[in-house]
């Protein structure tokens, strides 16, 4: 009896041995047992990790740099591509939720946080350090040493809220990850200075105006207004009206049901980029006395009620790009075409045009995965720009492929 029982034994020691190699993803050194402490191991645990990937990736089980910006410096993100703390390029990857335009990680005692989820303050009710309630409680608050305001998202939408123009510039951004805070409204008046404002990462929805208001007309000094991965819906106006504010626009969802339309733009120059513009009840974009340039490029402009238009002044380009179904006639005064997909049926004759459709999936508009009219060499959009931004609509990188995708999304 006693040898079965001493072969059972031997058996699931050795076992045993393969199983925790297999685990921690390296064999033991055959001299000492040690295991490699900078090498990527797979299915680790962080007690297993060490030297320069001293943390434990719950997601690939791999020894990384750096999980989330909670293991590097204040100032420091973590990389989502390579798990190693750096400069930051997404708000996600600093602990503070906030991503500074100089690539570091913003401190916490810079942020003014918004948060009507929780205990707060308000201007008539103010209390130590809580959150501030909305952000026209925050707004007092700004100074030269506090421009950016982290919202977090929440049950309740926070109320509109006219922005100050007496700051050369403010940052509005929403925490993430977690749910867009949604806001009832935006807007900015005449600028007394010169004034940037940056707003990313917020949906603003129901609207009993425009989502953003921005008027700086009447000699009135410049507004730089950047808008980055916003969702804009169901407003009573246009989700964007500007007077005089110059646009750049990167990763917006702008509709469905804005009543107006998507953007109306007048007197200012403009960049839209990577954009959806799609579902309005009206058109999806009116240009009016441009004051420079204005450009429209990778992006997606569809099933508006409406044409793009461009009424007088300087006219505008449009590149790498869909605009369909947005009425019997989809373009309407001065444009420049390229590399625009605008369907079969499209009755205009601008150079650039090219007259295919493409095959979507998804909620907004995502160009359907190995469909025929999409790609190969009849296909209208994949592989099919030699150049492009780095990321598209929903933040995937770019290219995919061998090239790039036209249109706002690059197929996955």
């Amino acid at each position: 009896m006693r040898r079965p029982l001493l072969l059972a034994l031997f058996f699931f020691a050795a076992c045993f041995h393969r199983f925790y190699q297999d685990y921690v993803g390296v064999a033991a050194d055959a001299s000492d047992g040690a295991i490699s402490s900078d090498a990527p191991v797979s299915g680790c645990q962080t007690a297993n990790c060490g030297g320069k990937t001293p943390f434990c990736e719950p997601d690939t089980h791999q020894c990384v740099g750096c999980r989330d910006g909670k293991d590097c410096s204040e100032t420091r993100g973590c990389s989502q591509e390579s798990h190693t703390c750096t400069d930051c390029t997404f708000h996600s990857e600093c602990a503070s939720s906030f991503c500074k335009l100089d690539g570091s990680c913003a401190a916490t005692n810079e942020l003014l946080i918004v948060d009507n989820g929780v205990s707060c303050q308000s201007i008539g009710n103010p209390i130590g350090n809580l959150p501030y309630c909305e952000i026209a409680d925050a707004l007092p608050h700004v100074d030269l040493n506090h421009v950016r305001l982290l919202v977090n998202g929440s049950d309740r939408a926070y109320r509109a809220v006219s922005l100050p123009i007496g700051m050369p510039e403010l940052f509005i951004v929403g925490a993430a990850p977690g749910h867009l805070p949604v806001i009832a409204g935006l807007s900015i008046g005449q600028a007394i200075i010169s004034t940037s404002v940056s707003v990313d990462n917020v949906e603003i929805a129901a609207s009993s105006g425009s989502g953003f208001d921005c008027t700086a007309d009447g000699g009135s000094k410049p507004i730089a207004l950047q808008l980055s991965r916003v969702r804009i819906h169901d407003c009573a106006g246009w989700a964007v009206h500007s007077v005089g504010c110059d646009l750049n626009l990167d990763a917006g969802l702008i509709g469905p049901h804005n009543r107006q339309g998507g953007l109306s733009l007048s007197h200012t120059s403009f960049q839209i980029s990577n954009s959806v513009i799609f579902m309005n009840d009206g058109p999806p974009l009116i240009a009016d006395q441009n004051r420079s340039s204005g450009e429209v490029g990778f992006s997606t402009l569809i099933a508006n009620s409406g044409a793009v238009s461009c009424k007088s002044g300087s006219p505008f380009s449009i590149n790498h790009s869909i605009v369909l179904q947005n009425g019997a006639s989809q373009f309407d005064g001065a444009l420049t075409l390229s590399q625009v997909v605008v369907g079969k049926d499209d009755n205009s004759a601008i150079a650039g045009a090219v007259k295919s459709t493409p095959v979507f999936a998804g909620d907004y508009y995502q160009l359907a995965k190995g469909d025929p009219a999409n790609a190969g060499d009849n296909g209208c959009c994949v592989d099919k720009a030699t150049a492009g931004p780095p990321y598209d609509a929903l933040g995937n990188k770019r290219p995919r492929g061998r090239s790039y995708d036209i249109g706002a999304h690059e197929v996955q």
